[in-house]
């Protein structure tokens, strides 16, 4: 699978969806993983911490042409800048974000809402509203 992560363009918004250990791990799995240029910069990762953890890096555009798009928030070029068809995991709020759920339909998006991810023990490793409210204290 060829997987993409966006670089964050929101103000103030410092995550980055992916961190190079996971990189790591996913390469491994022999997925082709593509980060946009500057995509961790934020965070405190480099370039050069993606390309060593086996990725490689891309203007949007090509991210964005991705088979799954991995974001913290959704894409503020919106769901039709996505390849009909491909995946978007990202915290998207569809319950009171209506309209991208309508633009994601018309695109026949997959999309993986993790803010939707249950707060219970079985799905903790994947729980990001715990894991972010733990951090925030």
């Amino acid at each position: 699978m060829r997987l993409g992560v966006l670089k964050e363009t929101e103000a103030h918004e410092r995550r980055v969806a992916v961190v190079p250990e996971t990189i790591a791990k996913l390469t491994a799995l022999g997925h082709a993983v593509t980060v946009e240029r500057g995509a961790g910069m934020q965070a405190g990762f480099l370039d050069e911490d993606y390309v060593k953890a086996g990725a490689s890096l891309a203007e949007r555009a090509q991210v964005l042409a991705s088979e799954l798009v991995v974001a913290v928030q959704p894409p503020p070029e919106g769901m039709a800048a996505l390849p009909r068809g491909a995946a978007l995991a990202a915290l998207l709020y569809p319950l009171s974000s209506t309209e991208l759920v309508k633009a994601a339909n018309a695109q026949r998006l997959l999309t993986i809402t993790l803010d939707m991810i249950p707060r219970t023990t079985l799905a903790q490793s994947m729980d990001v509203l715990s894991s972010q409210a733990n951090l925030a204290g």
